[in-house]
């Protein structure tokens, strides 16, 4: 799950998109992964730009959640999650 290590510089935003002026980078404390019935939480290194976590799912179509915990006390959804399927 990518995590947002780094600050975004001002933009102007397109007609769908919202202005972004000094963006500050988030600080998280804990990542969760939900998969149908089964979750994962890790503890966040903010030094870094990711953070991966494996669990072992079932065959077929399923739910999928990934979120992480801000340090604000807030929440924020993953932005990208990528998946792999290990041997």
């Amino acid at each position: 799950m990518g995590l947002g290590a780094e600050s975004l510089d001002d933009y102007e935003a397109l007609p769908y998109q919202d202005a972004n002026i000094k963006g500050e980078a988030m600080k998280f404390t804990k990542a969760y992964l939900k998969i149908g019935d089964k979750q994962i939480v890790s503890t966040v290194d903010n030094t870094k730009n990711t953070a991966i976590l494996e669990i072992e799912v079932e065959q077929g179509e399923t739910d999928l959640a990934a979120y992480f915990d801000l340090e604000n006390g807030g929440s924020s959804n993953a932005f990208y999650v990528y998946v792999e399927k290990l041997e």
